[in-house]
């Protein structure tokens, strides 16, 4: 997965980006097979930002796109008090919507299961 992250107002350090890309990578599990899956079309921009609000609690912003094929993408945003619990709100927001999206497509009989394969009769 290509991932793209944008600090504004404060540098993440080099274990809290080691924490962000290890969180936002499991998402690729979750997709399964979407019709044609590779970890290398897949595609996340995280915006982090550091607002001088008057509570601490909301005081970083983080959104999150994650582009799926298909021209699918999904989108998250959350506030909170530190980067670290505004990562694991936006994996768990992007958790959901992909398990949505995947229910959605297998009532449509649109996702691939793992390890399904179609095999044709011939005559």
């Amino acid at each position: 997965m290509h991932l793209e992250v944008v600090e504004f107002g404060f540098n993440l350090s080099g274990l809290q980006k080691e924490y962000l890309e290890k969180k936002i990578t499991t998402l690729t599990r979750l997709l399964g097979r979407i019709n044609p899956i590779d970890e290398e079309t897949l595609e996340c921009k995280i915006n982090l930002t550091r607002d001088e609000t008057k509570s601490d609690l909301d005081r970083y912003l983080v959104r999150a796109v994650l582009y799926l094929p298909g021209r699918r993408t999904l989108e998250a945003e959350v506030r909170e008090i530190s980067p670290e619990v505004g990562i694991d709100r936006i994996k768990d927001k992007l958790e959901e919507q992909i398990r949505k999206l995947k229910t959605r497509l297998q009532e449509q009989g649109r996702w691939k299961k793992a390890g399904s394969e179609v095999i044709e009769e011939t005559e």
